[in-house]
């Protein structure tokens, strides 16, 4: 706030300044009101989008400030001045305000976790820019119609050490801008078809720098991570003890790098670490999870260590040749929201028809570059004999669960008779 309206202040009539600037604290209490109406807190996020307005909120009091203290020095009353000077630029502060809004409100129709994060900032942007609206069009015009008329404003003078900071701002203001912008203009006016062929050409060079990347694309940008986590999957009906040699493997692997400080390991057992969305904890057989912990990142970074990243790429090589795996996959936590980055869902009438088209792809997102872990949800289990009674079995009174009994007996024997020994 000081920042602003020292900034405001070599520009414009101190008292227009002022009362430009309380605008900003306006804006953000309405804003805070919002916020508190609608569920939302002062979150990182939150505090992003009060950052982005904060040079724009102070934008329509500026011009309607401006156009009302232009009036009172053409001589104008004040309380006439706030009414014609407000009522003039109206509409395209209006405009100006609702141009932006509508950059930033399709960010209320992203989806998914991402939406879940993001929806808080166009709450925050309209809320403060739609307050500083309505601040700037009534109450700032209510303010200003108090101002001095000229000749009172004139007739209590600066004292003489501000004399020369004024004077100095008057030359500025308009004496040599003025006149530097109205060379450029008569220039620009004058070549009109260079000053185009500028533009445009200042658009392609930009469009090329995006297309050609030299300006990368980062949605979330990815940080180097300190904690690494392996999820496990071998066929349902598998035992711990092999779910517990296959993590050993990768556990000694990963104890044998000096990135690396703790590693554990849960046998029979999933958490929910990096967030997905799934269950918290997932106990059966098969599954198993190891976290890895690194040391700090800028502590690698001093030793020239190998990144997380790069940590990553050798377990994957290491983890595809387990044998009896059905999937392994390796996430870094990082901040933002977790999950895959690719998630598809695939519905249909028939189960063998979803195995193939899931297949497929799977397949062709093999092609693309950059993707790895691919998986998908269907358990397979250890091959299987399924048993059914005959029809003619029925009459003599054999029953499903006999057969069943009389078969898990030939596998793994059956108690005969128990026998106590001396009291054992």
């Amino acid at each position: 706030l000081i920042l602003v309206l020292l900034s405001l202040n070599l520009f414009l009539n101190w008292r227009v300044a002022f009362w430009a600037a309380v605008g900003l604290p306006v804006s953000f209490m309405g804003a805070f009101l919002v916020m508190w109406m609608l569920g939302a807190t002062i979150n990182l996020i939150s505090l992003f989008g009060l950052i982005i307005v904060l040079g724009i909120i102070v934008d329509d009091a500026i011009v309607i400030g401006e156009n009302i203290y232009r009036h009172i020095e053409e001589g104008m009353p004040p309380l006439r001045a706030a009414v014609v000077g407000a009522e003039e630029v109206m509409w395209p502060v209006t405009i100006a305000v609702l141009t932006t809004i509508a950059a930033f409100a399709p960010l209320f129709f992203v989806k998914g976790q991402i939406g879940d994060f993001m929806s808080q900032l166009p709450m925050v942007v309209l809320a403060a820019l739609s307050i500083s609206l309505v601040e700037a069009l009534i109450i700032l015009p209510a303010h200003l119609a108090h101002l001095p008329i000229k000749q009172q404003a004139s007739a209590s003078a600066k004292p003489p050490r501000f004399r020369r900071l004024k004077l100095f701002r008057e030359g500025m203001l308009h004496g040599f801008l003025p006149g530097c912008y109205e060379r450029l203009l008569r220039f620009a006016l004058r070549w009109r078809y260079v000053t185009i062929a500028i533009a445009v050409s200042t658009l392609i060079m930009s469009y090329g720098l995006f297309a050609g990347e030299v300006v990368e694309r980062v949605f979330v940008q990815k940080m180097d991570s300190e904690t690494i986590i392996c999820a496990l999957e071998m066929p349902v009906g598998s035992t711990g003890e092999g779910v517990r040699t296959r993590l050993k493997t990768l556990s000694n692997l990963a104890v044998s790098m000096p990135e690396v400080s703790n590693v554990q390991m849960f046998v029979a057992r999933q958490y929910d670490i990096a967030g997905a969305g799934s269950m918290g904890m997932n106990d059966q057989s098969h599954l198993g999870q190891l976290v890895i912990e690194l040391h700090a990142a800028d502590v690698r970074e001093k030793r020239n260590h190998r990144s997380s990243e790069a940590l990553l790429t050798v377990l994957r090589d290491a983890s595809r040749k387990l044998p009896g795996v059905n999937s392994i996959t390796w996430d870094a936590m990082h901040g933002g929201p977790g999950g895959k980055a690719i998630h598809i869902r695939v519905t249909g009438a028939g189960f063998e028809e979803l195995l193939t088209v899931v297949e497929k792809l799977k397949t062709e997102l093999k092609g693309y570059e950059g993707v790895f872990d691919l998986d998908d949800d269907f358990d397979k289990g250890k091959r299987e004999v399924q048993l059914r009674l005959r029809e003619s079995a029925r009459p003599t009174g054999i029953t499903v669960g006999m057969l069943g009994n009389y078969v898990r007996s030939a596998m793994y024997g059956r108690e005969a008779r128990r026998i106590t020994r001396n009291r054992e």
